[in-house]
């Protein structure tokens, strides 16, 4: 959720998903385990097809989630990114072929001829195309156009053709889970083997090899060791995780980890996605004053958490509301990041929440809005995106 957060603060739509879940890791043969956690990821995919194809049906329709459907990137973490890779990856019935997906009497772990794998359609047929599932919104497309991994694994590199599908990795280089290069997968208990998987270093060796990295050169073409990747020495498992149980200084560890995730995804993922630079063509209209942003911010008393709130951010309209609970507000002012004023409005008494309207002209960006209240002044910061027509 975190990372969910970080991404939706920047003007991501972030969606925290879940699909079917569950697999027998202490079966008795490696057999047995190999064919259960084949079809747990099998059935993961589906589910997340349909979740691509559910989103780009509301994109044409209601837009209640206002995404833009040719720029859907899917991921996870560990086991959670063995399904963003593999709906971008696995995609032809003939890759089941491989030996290591057929048991000793000849039967494929995944049939890809029973259709929806279990799930029914809504109007109780039996599922569609096995690649979908069975769980509606048929015509919809469900490929994506990126996959942001972290610490995950494909099936076997022979799934990778030239989708030009490009992958954003990350993965603790001793990880004993999920290997960061080819090998075989072991159970978290009593260490169990279960079926070879190419880890995040192989993953990008075929990527690479295949041209699907082309979209992230020539700029991180310098990327070491494969464009999109980045390995973490010296760690294992989720690094970048901490749980209820995690002291202080481990959730402070596994933040410092976000940290790179991010600054090293975000470029990236910007030049994948191909998505749009905003200039200024031309001055917004307002007052020629500036103020120094760092010494503002330096100085600026910070209200208890929900003290002074400011909403929505991302917006796609020229509308915010700014609602203290730190006493009443009394001025607002509006600022670039380069420090120019925008607009400056003092409200009337015994103000508590007020909505704004902005500059029709505004531009799509970031700006900075001063919110002075009886008892405090402060900067939070305001994302405003391009309306949707």
């Amino acid at each position: 959720m975190e990372l969910c957060r970080r991404y939706a603060r920047r003007g991501y739509v972030a969606i925290s998903a879940t699909h079917r879940l569950g697999w027998n890791a202490q079966a008795f043969t490696q057999e047995e385990r190999s064919r259960g956690i084949i079809q747990a990821v099998w059935r993961a995919v589906q589910d997340a097809r349909a979740l691509v194809r559910f989103l780009r049906k509301d994109a044409a329709t209601t837009r209640l989630w206002r995404i833009d459907p040719n720029r859907i990137v899917m991921g996870g973490s560990s086991c959670g990114d063995y399904v963003g890779i593999h709906v971008a990856y696995l995609n032809l019935p003939g890759e089941f072929n491989n030996p290591k997906f057929i048991d000793d009497q000849g039967r494929p772990y995944i049939d890809t001829t029973q259709q929806g794998m279990g799930r029914y359609g809504p109007n109780g047929q039996d599922g569609g195309n096995a690649f979908e599932g069975g769980s509606g919104n048929d015509g919809y497309p469900s490929n994506i156009q990126a996959v942001l991994n972290l610490g995950g694994a494909i099936g076997d590199t022979t799934f990778i053709q030239n989708e030009n599908i490009p992958v954003i990795s990350f993965h603790g280089v001793s990880d004993n889970t999920t290997p960061y290069y080819a090998e075989v997968v072991t159970t978290a208990v009593g260490n169990y083997p279960i079926i070879e998987v190419s880890g995040s270093h192989d993953l990008h060796l075929s990527l690479n090899a295949k041209g699907n990295l082309s979209a992230l050169l020539p700029d991180f073409g310098s990327d070491q060791p494969f464009p999109g990747l980045r390995p973490f020495f010296g760690v294992g498992f989720q690094p970048w995780g901490w749980y209820a149980t995690s002291t202080p200084a481990e959730k402070a560890a596994a933040l410092a980890y976000i940290d790179t995730i991010m600054s090293f995804s975000l470029p990236r993922l910007f030049k994948v996605l191909n998505l749009p630079t905003q200039t200024y063509q031309s001055p917004i209209v307002g007052q020629d004053t500036v103020i120094d942003l760092s010494s503002s911010l330096a100085s600026s008393s910070l209200p208890a958490e929900g003290g002074i709130r400011l909403y929505p951010s991302p917006a796609t309209s020229p509308f915010l509301t700014v609602e203290s609970h730190v006493g009443s507000l009394r001025r607002l002012s509006l600022y670039t990041f380069d420090g120019r004023l925008i607009q400056e409005t003092t409200l009337p008494p015994h103000t508590h929440t007020y909505l704004r309207a902005l500059p029709e002209n505004i531009l799509p960006g970031y700006y900075l809005v001063r919110v002075q209240s009886e008892s405090h002044t402060t900067h939070l910061r305001w994302c405003y995106l391009s309306p949707w027509v």
